[in-house]
């Protein structure tokens, strides 16, 4: 169940995003796979490493300090994906993913908006996927 606080910073961010053009059912997918990506980028920070091949692991240690490793599904490449898929239906849409631990990690703009480069001016020009 949502808070008060909550339920007005969703309805703001679809008032912002339905501005944009995009439908509600979309908007309810995308903040899935802002709230996936986010997710990842924690767990990149703290337990994931890559193998030569970009492949995900799970890194551990037991208490003895030897460590462990497995492999994990790759959810942020899957969550890119579709987004890939759902932004191609807004053809005067972009997105810019803020990899970063904190904060949203998915932000929504209209082509041409945001001068070059994207990542000194997406905060304050863009609409965060996230409330």
């Amino acid at each position: 169940m949502r808070t008060k606080k909550q339920r007005e910073n969703f309805a703001f961010l679809v008032r912002n995003l339905t501005r944009l053009g995009i439908s509600e059912s979309d908007i309810v997918t995308l903040v899935r796979i802002e709230r996936t990506l986010s997710r990842w980028h924690e767990r990149e920070c703290d337990e994931l490493e890559y193998d030569e091949s970009g492949v995900p692991h799970r890194v551990f240690f037991d208490s003895k300090g030897k460590r462990f490793s497995y492999r994990v599904p790759n959810r942020g490449a899957g969550a890119e994906k579709r987004l890939k898929n759902l932004i191609e239906k807004y053809p005067n849409l972009e997105t810019y993913i803020q990899t970063a631990p904190r904060g949203c990690a998915l932000y929504v703009y209209e082509k041409g908006a945001i001068p070059l480069p994207v990542e000194s001016y997406y905060s304050s020009r863009a609409v965060a996927v996230c409330y």
